[in-house]
């Protein structure tokens, strides 16, 4: 349930670690006249290289100007019966889900129901000092200071997350604990925020949080295929999670990451809403331009990460973005606003054969027909890589990278491990 990165070669992995790229916009062009036919054959020829046919896979679309340029499926859904990924299969959307709450949280206020500036305690009144009398707003950028339960040491085995909560249950998880700073004085990207965003929604409405962002959202956007995770058992294309190895994937409750990332849905719905935001048919230019403007910090550090929503850039244009991964899934979306581009990847696997931000990087600069090239794996001195094996930290993802029998990985804060290699 954590922010995207992006790694494709073991050199941009580290250097990504340890810094956050500053985006610039190239000027906008009219790429939808310029982009030819064989665009859609170089995505496929991506996706077929990225996930295998007899294993976990993935769901991909790429659109511009609302326009679907491109949407296919890889691999498999469901392992056990064979069955393929398909345009139609339903994924665990996981922290992509933030920007769902985020959004339904600035209608709620732009309706006069919630204030931002208000106090947690406004709205939950239960919830204990001093956590409530920190500002709602800083729940939707990460700078609350409240601990974050999926950091909890231990917390997230399977004998906590398989099982049903409520939301007072899963508020209390965390509730007592002490702050990590104080409120607006840095940030941490936090689960726990995101529940607490989920409860205010409740609180306001009187309604489930997700079905509010239903009666608020996706219905009046028409969109069918975007579900409450707690419906998963009854929806017939639901993909099957799985982690490394086609394992079965650690057993979740949707109701454990709430509107932190409980959304399911399939790339088409994604790619509907995505546009539909980016084109103001949402949330008001005021409050489109709070989620989407970096978060600055009581010290003046600018973070790149607004509202539900992160900032980075490929090949030097602006991304609007956010990744997730949960149990059994990986996802990755991003938009390009001068040039009306939107591509999702979302895996079945927390330990894909590629990671959907590779993917959505690599598609997006195809898109702006500026593709990355191909890489080759090189054999590597293991020995040789001890100086920069170790912790790495950003504002926005804590990576580990290290050799376990003889092969070297990496390890995002809070998903799975993936290998990597120099090329």
């Amino acid at each position: 349930m954590l922010l995207r990165t992006r790694a494709i070669t073991l050199l941009s992995l580290i250097a990504l670690l340890a810094c956050s790229p500053a985006a610039s916009d190239p000027a906008a062009s009219d790429l939808a006249a310029t982009i030819d036919d064989g665009f859609a054959s170089q995505a496929l020829t991506l996706l077929q290289a990225a996930y295998p046919d007899d294993g976990t896979g993935a769901a991909v679309i790429v659109t511009i100007d609302n326009e679907t340029l491109f949407i296919d499926g890889r691999g498999l859904a469901d392992i056990a019966e064979g069955e393929p990924v398909q345009v139609d299969t339903i994924f665990r959307y996981a922290s992509i889900t933030k920007q769902f709450a985020a959004a339904t949280l600035m209608l709620l206020a732009e309706d006069g129901l919630v204030d931002l500036d208000a106090p947690i305690g406004t709205y939950l009144p239960d919830y204990p000092e001093p956590g409530r009398a920190i500002p709602v707003r800083h729940l939707l950028n990460h700078t609350s200071g409240i601990p974050s339960y999926t950091g909890i040491p231990g917390w997230m085995v399977e004998a906590n997350t398989d099982r049903a909560y409520t939301t007072d249950e899963m508020v209390a998880v965390f509730q007592d604990l002490p702050t990590d700073f104080e409120a607006g004085e840095q940030f941490a990207y936090n689960n726990s925020a995101y529940l607490l965003l989920g409860a205010v929604i409740e609180a306001v409405t009187g309604q489930d949080w997700a079905e509010a962002v239903k009666d608020r959202i996706t219905t009046p956007l028409g969109i069918e295929t975007i579900e409450s995770g707690l419906m998963e058992g009854e929806l017939d294309r639901m993909a099957t999670g799985y982690t490394a190895d086609n394992a079965a994937a650690q057993r979740l409750h949707m109701s454990v990451p709430h509107a932190a990332g409980a959304l399911v849905g399939d790339v088409q719905g994604l790619a509907d809403w995505a546009n539909a935001f980016h084109d103001g048919a949402v949330v008001s230019a005021d409050s489109y331009a709070l989620m989407t403007s970096p978060t600055v910090t009581a010290s003046g550090e600018e973070v790149s990460y607004g509202y539900g929503l992160g900032f980075d850039a490929v090949k030097g244009y602006r991304t609007i973005e956010h990744s997730g991964g949960i149990f059994g899934f990986t996802t990755d979306s991003l938009y390009l606003p001068t040039e009306d581009i939107f591509v999702a990847v979302l895996a079945n696997s927390d330990a894909p054969a590629t990671p959907p931000s590779v993917m959505t990087t690599k598609l997006a600069a195809l898109a702006l027909d500026m593709p990355f090239p191909s890489f080759v794996a090189q054999e590597m001195d293991l020995d040789s890589f001890g100086p920069v094996l170790g912790v790495y930290k950003s504002d926005t993802v804590t990576r580990t990278l290290l050799v376990r029998d003889g092969t070297l990985y990496t390890i995002r804060e809070g998903s799975g491990e993936s290998e990597v290699f120099p090329a």
